[in-house]
């Protein structure tokens, strides 16, 4: 259970510091992206319900009984009240990695990358480049 605990507090600092990086970055863009700051606001709480449910039901003793996540000695969460909270955690870090992807625009920077790489206009710098061209 020292894991959740981990993950709760380590989780806790990223998805914040990637939400005021977000907004700081959107902040000094002339093309907004506010939807992708959003996005990464939502995710957070997605995140981090998953590992404080744990932590307050498995660690802390409330509820024991009645909120079981895992019976059976299961690996992944199987009682419904588990696998709901797992599936909203994958949910807030897919909306987590797209608000990213969008405000750090990586998807036109790899498009970007991918066609100057097939048409050969991209800059060579490297020396190994050089001379493999030559």
């Amino acid at each position: 259970m020292l894991f959740y605990a981990l993950e709760f507090a380590l989780m806790s600092v990223v998805c914040t510091n990637v939400f005021q990086y977000g907004h700081w970055l959107n902040a000094k863009r002339v093309h907004k992206d506010d939807n992708a700051v959003r996005l990464i606001g939502w995710s957070i709480p997605l995140n981090l319900l998953f590992p404080f449910a744990v932590c307050v039901i498995y660690i802390g003793g409330y509820g024991m009984p009645e909120y079981k996540m895992w019976t059976d000695g299961s690996f992944t969460p199987n009682t419904p009240f588990g696998v709901t909270l797992w599936i909203l955690k994958w949910i807030g870090f897919v909306m987590l990695t797209v608000g990213l992807v969008r405000i750090t625009n990586l998807h036109k920077k790899v498009a970007r990358k991918y066609n100057e790489s097939r048409t050969g206009t991209g800059k060579k710098t490297t020396k190994l480049a050089q001379s493999s061209s030559a």
